[in-house]
């Protein structure tokens, strides 16, 4: 395994795992996004992903990164996570199992399907 490998793997783990499906393959971020670890950097994915540094003093301490959709953001002046995307629990019953993970627009526009949607096409542009 390369170190870059190890490094991926190792902010992997930082993510949160759901007991309900194999936290090797799925894991949420700090928003509660669905993250699939095949995607890493996959943008075009609505479970896409990347590593971010939360650590305002910018260490090379890889304590400090956390993985995040691909779409959602960490504000290290405030400390907290920018969400654009969060998980989509609509057709969940509550205290019942996920299936199917799927990821939502934090703004309601709907799921967003295989593909992550851009700006543009939010906007109907």
């Amino acid at each position: 395994m390369k170190t870059d490998d190890k490094l991926v793997q190792l902010v992997w783990e930082h993510g949160r795992v759901v007991p309900e499906l194999d936290a090797a393959e799925w894991r949420q971020d700090d928003c509660g996004a669905w993250l699939q670890r095949r995607h890493y950097r996959d943008d075009r994915s609505q479970f896409g992903w990347k590593i971010l540094d939360v650590a305002a003093d910018r260490t090379d301490d890889p304590g400090a990164l956390r993985p995040f959709h691909i779409r959602n953001s960490y504000d290290v002046e405030h400390s907290r996570p920018v969400c654009h995307v969060h998980a989509d629990r609509r057709d969940v019953a509550p205290g019942a199992r996920v299936e199917e993970p799927q990821n939502i627009d934090v703004a309601g526009r709907g799921g967003l399907g295989e593909q992550a949607t851009t700006s543009a096409e939010r906007s109907g542009a």
